[in-house]
């Protein structure tokens, strides 16, 4: 696996072959660290053993359907999944103001709720127009959109397969880069996920710096966090 180190903010972006479970990373296109906008130089990590493969067999002709549809067709992923912290410069740039809810209440939510809401029933957002699948926020995942659970209306009435963002932020700068912060409810969360329909997540860490040590262990900590989801049944994107 090759890190190609970039000037200034660079991130780790691993992609998941899903037919063969093969992994490569891809590097945003940024400025190089020699300024000429061209890879000066690349490196190579340890993956420790890489993915475990998942087991198709168990699943349900659901979680095949969705699976195939991700693996055959081309489109993109639409990111609903904007989390407390950042939900309120979200609501801000949609038009409503700080004064018509609380923050960190339920009010908050219920008005993000009604974005994601209008913006997921609306007829351009559909998986046969180009929108592959859609990242939810645990909140989004846990309300229902015209009386159906957000992940099954998705699914069923726009052919959009639904995602989890399952880590709960970053950790402060070291060596470079920030890992993710410890997920200690992450078992449960995966179980109320498999419940409500889920078929992946999504979880980020952030390269700042091109610092071998510190890029390693975010490969490391994405690929261990990676295989408890691979074992929980769904398909992990790791950013």
């Amino acid at each position: 696996m090759k890190i190609r180190p970039s000037h200034d903010l660079c991130r780790l972006a691993i992609v998941i072959g899903i037919a063969s479970c093969t992994i490569t990373t891809v590097n945003a296109v940024s400025p190089s660290l020699d300024g000429t906008g061209s890879t000066a130089s690349s490196k190579t990590l340890s993956t420790k053993g890489a993915f475990n493969k998942i087991d198709v067999e168990s699943t349900t002709s659901v979680f095949e359907e969705q699976l195939e549809r991700i693996r055959n067709l081309s489109g993109f992923l639409a990111a609903l999944d904007q989390s407390g912290g950042s939900t309120p410069r979200t609501i801000r740039a949609y038009g409503i103001s700080d004064d018509a809810y609380v923050v960190g209440e339920t009010s908050m939510y219920d008005v993000i709720h009604s974005m994601r809401t209008r913006i997921i029933t609306s007829p351009a957002f559909h998986g046969e127009r180009g929108i592959l699948g859609a990242i939810l926020f645990e909140n989004t995942m846990d309300r229902d959109i015209e009386g159906v659970p957000t992940a099954t209306y998705l699914w069923e009435t726009k052919r959009v397969v639904p995602f989890l963002k399952c880590d709960v932020g970053l950790m402060d700068v070291e060596n470079g880069v920030q890992l993710m912060k410890a997920m200690p409810d992450l078992d449960a969360l995966l179980q109320r996920a498999k419940a409500k329909g889920i078929f992946g997540t999504k979880m980020r860490s952030v390269i700042q710096e091109a610092n071998e040590e510190g890029i390693q262990a975010i490969v490391d900590q994405q690929f261990e966090v990676g295989n408890r989801i691979l074992a929980a049944g769904f398909v992990p994107i790791l950013e």
